[in-house]
């Protein structure tokens, strides 16, 4: 059988008493300073995953934008390109007016000066004609 006498009680008492101031001492505040890290890990955690989604969005936002400008620009520049073609048909347009201008001018200077050499045509054909015979005869036709 078991004795139970005053020493075993008593280091019954101690061995709680020594629980007791542990667990007061040291392992209340060590939990305590665990769950604080714990919840400080948690926390920037949750925060360094904020920030993550953050530049995510952020990312997504300037690729959109990128793309945004890239087809302004290419509108830009088809928009340019086609006034640029627009004023050169204009301009080329204006130069065959022109040369159009031009060449009934000198055609009409050509027909005039046909006209004249028609005009001319029998007195140089008579001139020519006594020439001719001048040459052939040696002396001068009347």
């Amino acid at each position: 059988m078991i004795d139970i006498n005053v020493s075993f009680l008593f280091q019954l008492g101690l061995f709680w008493l020594v629980i007791i101031l542990l667990n007061t001492l040291f392992f209340n505040p060590l939990l305590k300073y665990l769950d604080y890290r714990k919840s400080l890990i948690i926390g920037r955690k949750e925060e360094a995953e904020k920030i993550l989604a953050d530049i995510v969005d952020k990312e997504k936002y300037y690729n959109e934008e990128i793309k945004k400008a890239k087809e302004e620009g290419m509108e830009y520049k088809k928009a340019i390109r086609e006034q640029i073609i627009k004023d050169q048909k204009a301009v080329i347009e204006l130069k065959q007016r022109e040369l159009e201008e031009e060449f009934l001018k000198q055609k009409n200077i050509l027909l005039g000066e046909m006209e004249s050499v028609k005009k001319e045509m029998p007195k140089i054909a008579d001139d020519l004609g006594k020439m001719m015979a001048k040459k052939v005869i040696g002396r001068e036709l009347q």
